[in-house]
Order: structure tokens, then sequence, then C-alpha cells
């Protein structure tokens, strides 16, 4: 009796010892993710598509040799997106085409089939001196009101092509938004425009927060990060967003466990030791 005694009391210990240790590496790991995934600016928190709306402007601001990129030329760039955005624009009218005319008037350029040009430019030339192209003070405002939007309006930190553009409809002063009043009907229609995409954001946080246990949520909003608009709206459809998340998950953290994060932190910390700094008298 005191030996079958002694052994389960020796399977308890064992067990919670590897409880214990389990816990223990899910928090290193996750710890991992947190450091390596790390944000130092509101670009790190665009999605894919708003990222690729961003980078489309600055081909276009190329395409038309101008230095900086202005809130007009971010606008057309949303027309170019595979988000599902696009399908609110067509019920109102506005276009690509209408777009990029008034685009075209604005910067006195000759008016011909531009909307196909700049499908060619960002799909068969890649610009090398992007990096010269600077964003105008109103866009720079721009990015920072949608972050602050995002985060404290929406309650998510992924800025999405529907946060941008939500900011963009919303800076009434902004050159994109009067080239937008011009181009939609009337106050009614410009409401229902501005209505139809705040349900969908809407219904984006409903899901996650819904559908994903409140432990993986940061891992739901990486990989909406890391999706398209497109990819997400898939796996919403189907039904299968916890799922996706915890698939995700599986995958991230096993790539991150590749990683000796001492060896990583060790480095930093030499860089930063070895860096010179400058003190004011």
């Amino acid at each position: 009796m005191e030996k079958e005694y002694q052994k389960d009391f020796v399977l308890n210990v064992n067990q919670k010892e590897k409880i214990i240790l389990e816990k223990r590496r899910r928090y290193q790991a996750y710890m991992a993710v947190d450091y390596l995934t790390s944000a130092v600016s509101y670009f790190d928190f665009f999605s894919i598509d708003c990222f690729e709306i961003v980078k489309k402007g600055k081909y276009l601001t190329e395409l038309l040799k101008q230095k900086q990129l202005t809130s007009e030329l971010l606008l057309l760039p949303f027309f170019e997106s595979n988000s599902d955005i696009i399908k609110s624009f067509k019920d109102y009218g506005l276009s690509s085409e209408k777009i990029s005319n008034l685009i075209l008037s604005i910067n006195k350029i000759e008016k011909e089939s531009f909307s196909q040009r700049f499908r060619k430019f960002f799909k068969k030339n890649e610009p090398s001196n992007l990096k010269n192209i600077i964003y105008s003070f109103e866009v720079l405002n721009l990015f920072e009101k949608a972050a602050d939007n995002a985060l404290n309006r929406f309650k998510t930190p992924v800025i999405s092509s529907e946060i941008l553009f939500i900011t963009l409809l919303e800076e009434k002063n902004s050159r994109a938004a009067k080239l937008l009043k011009s181009l939609v009907k009337d106050d009614v229609q410009w409401f229902l425009l501005r209505y139809n995409i705040l349900k969908k954001l809407h219904n984006h946080e409903s899901k996650i927060r819904g559908d994903v246990i409140k432990n993986h949520h940061y891992f739901a909003y990486l990989l909406k990060i890391n999706l398209s608009d497109q990819e997400f709206e898939s796996l919403l459809e189907k039904d299968k967003l916890m799922t996706g998340v915890l698939t995700f998950r599986n995958i991230l953290i096993s790539e991150v466990l590749k990683f000796n994060i001492f060896e990583l932190l060790e480095k930093e910390v030499k860089i930063s030791i070895n860096k010179k700094r400058k003190y004011s008298n």
C-alpha cells in the first residue's frame, strides 16, 4: 500500500514538473515571438493590402515625376488594389478612370489611358529611386491619424486598407477627400459609402473577438497583417478563422524556435554597447 502511495506521489510530482516546464517553454516561445515581431513604426502594423496601396502610391508619384506622395496620389491605388473595398466604390459611381482623370487634370497631364499605364508600370517596372520619394506632411498626418483610429477607435492594432480609407475620407480638408467629394453625388451617398466600410470593419473585429479565444487574439491580428483582404474574408466566409489562427500560431512558433533568442539578444546588447553616444553639455 505504501509503495503504491509512493508511486502515485512520484507520478504526481513528475506530472506537475512537466506542466511547469511546458508553461515555461510556452512563455519563452511567446516572448521570442514578441521580440522578433516587435514593431518600430506604424508601417509595421499596415496590412499587406494597405502596404501595397502605399507602395503603388509611390510608383504613381514617380510616374508623374513628383517628389512627394500626396493624398490624391495615394487615392488611385485603392482603386487598383485587390481589396474587397473596391466593391463599395462601384456602388457609388467611383472608378479608377474617374479618379485618374481628375489627377491628370490637377497635375496638368494630357489625358490618355492612364489607368492602363499605371497598371503596367507597377507590374513590369521596379522603380530604382522610390527611397527618394518622400511623404507629404498631409500624408504623414494621415498615417498618424489612421494609427490612432485603429488603436483607439476601432480597437485593433492592424491598420487595414479600410481604416486608411476611412481616415482619408474623414479628413475633409485633404486634397483626396475633396476629390472624392466632387465625384460622390450627394451627402447621403457619401455617408452610405462611409457606413458600408465601417460595417465591414465592425464585422472583422466582431469575428475576431467572437470566434477566437482571448489568448489567441495576438496571433489573430498577426495573421490579419500577413494575409490579403481577400484571404482574410475567405476565412470568415468559410467559418475557418479559429482554424487559420491556430495553424498560423503553430507555424510561427515552430519557426521562432529555430532561432537562438539568447544569441540575438547578446548581439543586440553588444551593438548597443559599441554605439557611440553623444551627450549634451
